[in-house]
């Protein structure tokens, strides 16, 4: 056995490296086939199974440096979660170390790190010590280790941290690993003083070499015990002793080399003060070994043997300075220190931070070499991103502002309505007719009566589920309340009462009830405001209301004159010549032209948003993106940030689009400010027509109703698709109540069937009584007193046991049955159990003992009688219809009874009355429509199904 530690292997098992890397290739890079890098998997699989195989041997160092070396080259090209999970074992196996396993390369990289130093770790304790090679190769091999374990943690170790998102188990922090680090320094430290006393070095230097070997164990142990988090537990017992001892046994050993300096110098009193301080050390390290179990035998023979010799040169010393040189003994506090020295250094291994000198042009080919960097994708997609967002914000709500700020100022002068209401008489606004011809070619009034029909047919449906829930719930609250008022007072019978059993089916009804009756509440909100629009509608439509309510054919296109002749004989008309018109005439045509250039200036604007979009679409910052990747460092990680500048310079390109907006707004500006200007001196040239301002309202009522079509179709396709999904969740809530209430039924029958067998199965059983007049068994309390005989029971031998009456004892009466629950009583009302009829003839007796009291030979006549009086009374209520009240008319809101309920948006038979048109005195049709303010929506809000408000 050593007297040095060895680190052991971190234990992994094989991973599917091919389909993570497929699947990973397919989803990030689809324009890459995942078999073109095929070899590199390969490359990767083997790699891996040599790192993981776990033998010691030199030949394996090259192996691990190797896949090293891979790893950092394809933590460049990939993502550290590629959807690859990785486990590893803890170090040491104990009570607070678990498996680590987690889909991260990182973690990868650290471990195969790890197990690198533990294989010189390995590797030095083979060594043979006691020749001077075997020192030398033992002391590189720990040094080796040293910098293997710095590499983590300076390098490694964060990388993992930033990307695993958690805290890592303890064996895999910067103090488990800085305590292993220093734990290889002073085991270096300690080949290479051994080298020294085997050279017969001066013992001077032999103090300070071991005072630094002292320092180290100590270092080791105290990164240990002074962690955060705390490491401690991640350690065997023993490791933690055997650092402790190590230190003071070298600082003991230091101690007693400086001693044998102060000796030849004649530092006799200071000899003294050292050997007693190095026995003091001694002894503690002594203790240390033979207290703690699993300590290696060779340490502790080491410390036992140091601490005998300080002892023999303490006695030697001391008895000298006594008798010859009486030289004062320093206080151990007062004895100068020990400077450590090191002979040993651990210096950077070059594979490991450099890679390139294993991997790389005339090397070993990099892995995924071809594929483009993560870090260079995730540039690309950060530039479209960013690329969207620009136009988004720049671009497209510029020009979404800008339009809205012409909407609201021409909204706000009345244009161009006032403009319109200038034309002649056969004139119409080309929006209108763009309007008319969309509510047309929508079928007008027929698509909304054909969507309220698809919507009342749908409610019809939630409807009738709703009801069906309810009609089950209720029959079986009745048939329990039959059951419960049967059993009442049983202690053998015991049921849930479906005012509880049935508690969630009730409450979804309800709740989808209250749903319902709030969604047909907006319904006739909805077809209420309708059919104050649907004259106006069906004008703009082209279509004719008869008296009756019936919809003439769409059979004519926009360009009809028929159409436009219709729309203009219900808006009254003005002529474009005349004295009055003339007047106007200047002032109309300088406003048109304004509105002309405006109309000119928004169509400029949005071919300057559809060429920005158009260049967005075909924008590749791609091919860019990969040259500057490929011209960096090759083993340095892309990261997006490295691409800022040209992320930037890209988006510069796009830049003279929103200058060209910006521009257009300071037009657009000084354009409105002219409309207004010119629009003041129309209207106070223009004189008070009655015709123009009723023109004006008409047309304007015309556009209101077409805002108000589009608003009816908008709230009657979120009524369509609130509907269906109420019928989706009434349908199975129908179905689960059916489910559930033959679930009761067939518990109700399981518990007959149970007392039927279970009294036939004791009447079975009960001995024969050949002299026992027959009786037959009553219902209730009994009508007349029985006559009474003695017969004699025997027992199975034969022998006359006791007496007992021959006539059965009369049945213990029912109590009267009262409701326990609201719920009951509304199911079966104030009914109770039937009372017995009193017979004139013989006084009615007392009730008779209880089945439980009676001798077990009777029990099982007592039994069958109470359970046949039972179930006639359960098949009399089966036929009874005992409905007094309904059980759901108070939970329910009388949710059976039709009349409270909306049969939902179902359009009247009875034709409406028209409203004339305002100012126009003409008729259309067969009816005379108005088209003036007074018919329009109230502007306030109507409440809808599940809280939707029909817009305005």
């Amino acid at each position: 056995m050593s007297n040095q530690l060895v680190i052991p292997f971190k234990t992994s098992r094989p991973v599917d490296i091919k389909s993570a890397v497929k699947d990973y290739i397919e989803s990030q890079h689809p324009e890459t086939h995942p078999d073109a890098f095929r070899s590199d998997v390969e490359q990767w699989e083997a790699l891996r199974k040599d790192a993981i195989s776990g033998g010691v041997h030199v030949s394996r160092i090259n192996g691990l440096l190797r896949y090293q070396a891979q790893l950092v080259f394809i933590l460049t090209k990939l993502p550290p979660d590629i959807g690859l999970e990785i486990s590893y074992d803890p170090v040491f196996r104990t009570r607070s170390t678990a498996a680590l396993s987690a889909p991260n390369l990182h973690l990868e990289l650290v471990c195969v790190v790890f197990n690198l130093a533990s294989l010189y770790c390995q590797l030095a304790r083979s060594q043979d010590r006691s020749q001077a090679e075997g020192v030398k190769f033992a002391t590189n091999y720990y040094l080796q280790a040293s910098s293997a374990l710095s590499h983590i943690v300076d390098t490694a170790l964060p990388s993992l941290q930033a990307s695993y998102g958690q805290p890592l188990p303890i064996d895999m922090t910067a103090p488990f690993f800085n305590s292993l680090k220093w734990l290889m320094l002073a085991q270096a430290q300690e080949c290479a003083l051994g080298k020294a006393i085997s050279s017969n070095a001066r013992t001077g230097l032999l103090s300070k070499i071991a005072m630094r070997t002292a320092e180290h164990y100590n270092s080791a142990y105290d990164a240990i015990e002074n962690s955060v988090p705390q490491v401690a537990n991640a350690f065997p017992p023993e490791w933690r002793a055997h650092l402790q001892i190590k230190a003071l046994q070298f600082e003991a050993f230091a101690q007693q080399q400086l001693s044998m300096d102060n000796n030849a110098g004649g530092q006799y009193g200071e000899e003294v003060g050292r050997l007693q301080l190095a026995a003091g050390l001694a002894k503690r390290a002594s203790e240390k070994a033979n207290s703690v179990s699993g300590v290696a035998k060779p340490v502790k023979d080491e410390v036992t043997k140091l601490r005998n010799d300080i002892t023999k040169d303490l006695a030697t010393a001391t008895k000298d300075n006594d008798l010859i040189y009486h030289k004062d003994v320093p206080a151990p506090e007062a004895l100068p220190k020990i400077a450590g020295i090191d002979l040993v250094k651990a210096a950077p291994i070059p594979e490991l931070t450099q890679p390139s000198f294993l991997v790389g042009p005339s090397r070993e080919a990099p892995i995924f070499g071809d594929l483009l960097a993560h870090g260079a994708r995730a540039a690309v997609e950060l530039y479209k991103d960013r690329l969207s967002n620009y136009i988004k914000d720049n671009i497209v709500d510029v020009q979404k502002s800008l339009d809205a700020d012409i909407t609201m100022k021409l909204h706000e002068l009345s244009l161009p309505a006032a403009l319109d209401a200038l034309d002649k008489k056969i004139g119409l606004p080309p929006s209108l007719l763009a309007k008319a011809g969309e509510v047309r070619q929508n079928e007008g009034n027929k698509k909304i009566e054909s969507m309220m029909q698809d919507v009342a047919t749908i409610a019809t449906h939630c409807r009738e589920a709703i009801h069906a829930a309810a009609k089950i719930l209720e029959a079986e609250a009745q048939q329990d309340a039959v059951f419960q008022r049967t059993f009442e007072g049983n202690p053998h019978i015991s049921r849930e009462p479906s005012n509880r059993a049935n508690h969630a089916l009730l409450q979804d009804t309800l709740k989808f009830q209250q749903a319902f009756m709030t969604a047909t509440d907006s319904d006739v909100q909805i077809r209420d405001a309708w059919l104050r629009w649907r004259e106006t509608i069906s004008l703009l439509g082209g279509s004719q209301v008869s008296a009756h309510g019936a919809i003439a054919d769409h059979r004519y296109t926009l360009a009809d004159e028929w159409l436009q002749t219709e729309i203009e004989a219900a808006i009254p008309s003005t002529s474009s010549t005349g004295s009055a018109s003339s007047t106007i005439l200047p002032h109309a045509r300088e406003l048109r032209r304004l509105l002309e250039e405006l109309d000119d200036l928004k169509s400029s604007r949005a071919e300057i948003v559809n060429a920005a979009r158009h260049m967005a679409a075909i924008d590749d910052i791609r091919r860019r993106i990969e040259l500057e990747a490929s011209a960096m460092e090759r083993w340095v990680e892309v990261k997006p940030a490295m691409f800022e500048d040209t992320i930037s310079s890209e988006l510069e390109k796009y830049e003279k689009y929103n200058a060209q907006l910006e521009g257009g707004g300071e037009k657009q500006a000084a354009l409105l400010q002219k409309i207004e200007a010119a629009n003041s001196r129309f209207i106070d040239s223009r004189k008070r027509d009655p015709l123009v301002e009723q023109r004006e309202q008409a047309l304007s009522t015309l556009y209101d109703a077409y805002n108000e079509y589009k608003k009816t179709i908008g709230d009657l396709s979120q009524g369509l698709e609130f509907y269906n999904k109420l019928s989706v969740v009434t349908t199975q809530l129908a179905e689960n109540c059916r489910v559930w209430a033959a679930e009761r039924e067939a518990e109700v029958k399981r518990i007959h069937d149970a007392l039927r067998q279970a009294a036939a199965a004791l009447v079975d059983a009960t001995p024969s009584q050949p002299d026992q007049p027959s009786v037959a068994p009553t219902r209730g309390p009994a009508q007349v007193q029985p006559e009474r005989a003695d017969v004699v029971m025997t027992s199975p031998r034969g022998q006359v046991s006791q007496s007992i009456p021959a006539t059965l004892p009369p049945a213990t009466p029912s109590k009267t049955w009262e409701p326990k629950s609201k719920f009951v009583q509304n199911a079966l009302g104030s009914r109770a159990a039937p009372a017995a009829p009193a017979t004139p003839s013989a006084p009615v007796p007392t009730a008779g003992p209880s089945s439980d009291n009676l001798p077990s030979p009777w029990k099982a006549t007592v039994y069958a009688r109470e359970l046949n009086a039972a179930d006639a009374d359960w098949e009399e209520e089966e036929v009874r219809n005992v409905s007094p009240k309904k059980p759901y008319a108070h939970e329910l809101g009388n949710l059976n009874d039709s009349d409270d309920w909306d049969d939902g948006p179902v359009l009247p038979s009875a034709p409406v009355a028209s409203t004339p048109l305002k100012g126009s005195g003409k008729k259309t049709g067969n009816n005379n429509r108005s088209l003036n303010n007074s018919d329009r929506t109230p502007s306030g809000k109507t409440k809808t199904r599940s809280g939707r408000v029909p817009t305005t």
